[in-house]
C-alpha cells in the first residue's frame, strides 16, 4: 500500500493556471490573491517556469470559493478548510497505523483493523456494502 501512495505522489500531475480556473471556477485574480495568502501553493517546475496546480491545490481552491460563495469571510473559510485537512490526516494516520487486512466476499468488504488496545482478544472488523457500514467487535480465532 505504502509503495502505491508513494508512486501516485511521485507522479507530476499538475495543471496550469488556465486549466484551473476552468476546473475550479475561481479567477485568475482569486487565485493570485490566495496564493499571495499563503492559502493555496502552485508549484514551479524550473526558474522562471509557469506556476502548476497539484491536485491538493486543486481540492483546496475548490473548497475556497465554495466557502466564499456561501458567505464566509476568506479567513473563516481558510480556518474551517484547516480544521477540515486535519481531520483528514487524523482519518489517514489512524488507516494507515491500523488497517491489517482487507477482504472482498462478493459485494461485502471487511476492513479488518486490528485487536483493541484494552481488550486484545477482539478486533475491530468494519463490514462495508454498497452504502452501509456496519462496525463489529469480533473474537480472534485462536
Amino acid at each position: 500500500m505504502d509503495q502505491l501512495v508513494n508512486t501516485i505522489k511521485s507522479l507530476d500531475l499538475s495543471i496550469g493556471i488556465g486549466e484551473a480556473i476552468r476546473i475550479t471556477g475561481a479567477s485568475g485574480a482569486q487565485l493570485r490573491y490566495w496564493e499571495k495568502k499563503g492559502l493555496v501553493h502552485p508549484v514551479q517546475h524550473q526558474d522562471g517556469g509557469n506556476k502548476r496546480y497539484n491536485l491538493n491545490n486543486l481540492m483546496r481552491v475548490i473548497l475556497i470559493k465554495y466557502y466564499i460563495d456561501s458567505g464566509y469571510t476568506l479567513a473563516k473559510a481558510s480556518e474551517v478548510i484547516e480544521s477540515r485537512c486535519n481531520d483528514g490526516t487524523t482519518i489517514r494516520t489512524f488507516i494507515m497505523q491500523r488497517l491489517s487486512d482487507i477482504q472482498n466476499e462478493g459485494e461485502l468488504v471487511k476492513l479488518f483493523f486490528g485487536k483493541f488496545d484494552n481488550d486484545p482478544n477482539y478486533e475491530l472488523v468494519a463490514e462495508v456494502q454498497g452504502k452501509s457500514v456496519k462496525l463489529l467487535r469480533q473474537k480472534i480465532k485462536k
